[in-house]
């Protein structure tokens, strides 16, 4: 009996670039370094992916943004975020002391690209 090859989705490394936020004047500041990291996710299906990846940075699907179907089989993902300046996701009591002036936050902006992938059976040699 022969294994069924399926499609999966990826999603195998992710951009960053962060700039100080105000609450009363918006992006200020020069943007700060940016990078990338690797982050491995794959699923079944493109929902799956979005889902694991909407899990991985606590961020409703709806704050997501896509590209287009032109640009490849699923295309870019990008979303903002408010982080501290250690880089992680601003709390609601880190929000509200930003509102006030007593903490810095940043706007961090993120994309990655999810790829469709097709395995390809490779028949040993010899046979």
């Amino acid at each position: 009996m022969k294994a069924q090859l399926m499609k999966h989705y990826v999603i195998t490394r992710v951009l960053h670039q962060s700039q100080e936020d105000s609450p009363t004047e918006g992006l200020i500041g020069a943007p700060l370094a940016g990078g990338s990291f690797p982050l491995h996710l794959s699923a079944l299906s493109p929902d799956m992916l979005l889902r694991k990846l909407c899990a991985h940075f606590s961020i409703p699907p709806e704050e997501m943004d896509f590209g287009t179907e032109a640009e490849d089989a699923l295309g870019k993902i990008s979303f903002t975020r408010l982080e501290t300046a250690a880089g992680y996701q601003a709390s609601e009591a880190d929000i509200t002391r930003w509102k006030a002036g007593h903490q810095k936050l940043y706007s961090t902006d993120y994309l990655t690209r999810s790829y469709e992938c097709t395995p390809v059976s490779i028949a040993p040699q010899g046979k």
